[in-house]
């Protein structure tokens, strides 16, 4: 349904008297009502190939990205960074011409080096995705020589590194003394500990799915893993539940 035509259904709704509260209106527009002027991309690091979080002190570590990244970059080049599509950004360089970071792209990244720096390489892999190698991205010597920049063209995207200790937006719980004690007081719950003897069988059934990890309630986490016996899978739905709930 169209604006006017939601205006006009509520209009005469209102002058029969109707409740409107339970009618709800949905106002869909079309890429051809706007134009794209920018959008803001808040991304985890889906592609990662494992990652393991101290339960006490939060540090990352064991943690890999893998290729897969790529893909979310692919995706987001073909909508916003195509010319010939509506949902191109107004003004943007596209993807295939010289890159121009100048009022158009910032780039930021959390970088908890040397704790945890997979989040600023994803973040780079991504924007390679986004602006691909091109022949274009070259400079001309005085003599005249044409010299392309490594790796047929490599587009260098400048992006931002953010230190957790000096900025919490991007993380706000690492080294936070507030959070690591509430953390303390959850493990050291009676009904926390109650769950946890109880799935204690569950948790000795795990060895041969987490490739050695320790394997306790306290670091519980929702995480994809290699093929497990179905009958876990409910066991595991239930704890996990339970720790977000608690």
């Amino acid at each position: 349904m169209g604006p006017d035509s939601a205006r006009a259904a509520y209009k005469a709704d209102m002058e029969s008297g109707k409740s409107c509260i339970h009618q709800p209106v949905v106002c869909i527009a079309t890429m051809s009502d706007s134009t794209v002027i920018g959008f803001v991309l808040i991304a985890r690091h889906g592609d990662r190939h494992e990652n393991f979080q101290n339960p006490d002190t939060f540090a990352v570590s064991q943690t890999a990205i893998t290729p897969l990244g790529k893909q979310l970059s692919n995706f987001l080049r073909s909508v916003y960074l195509d010319r010939s599509l509506p949902s191109y950004i107004a003004g943007i360089s596209p993807s295939t011409s010289i890159f121009n970071s100048t009022g158009q792209v910032a780039v930021y990244a959390d970088n908890d080096f040397p704790n945890d720096t997979v989040i600023l390489d994803s973040t780079a892999a991504l924007t390679q995705g986004l602006w691909p190698a091109t022949p274009l991205q070259n400079i001309t010597l005085a003599n005249g020589t044409t010299i392309v920049n490594p790796l047929g063209g490599y587009k260098y995207v400048p992006v931002n590194g953010i230190n957790p200790d000096e900025n919490v937006s991007p993380k706000g719980t690492t080294d936070c003394t507030t959070f690591l004690n509430c953390a303390q007081v959850l493990y050291n719950w009676t009904l926390f500990q109650e769950v946890s003897t109880n799935a204690s069988a569950f948790f000795a059934a795990l060895p041969p799915y987490v490739g050695g990890r320790p394997i306790e309630l306290e670091n519980a986490v929702c995480d994809m893993i290699p093929p497990y016996p179905l009958s876990l899978l409910s066991t595991m739905t239930a704890l996990r539940f339970t720790v977000e709930y608690l």
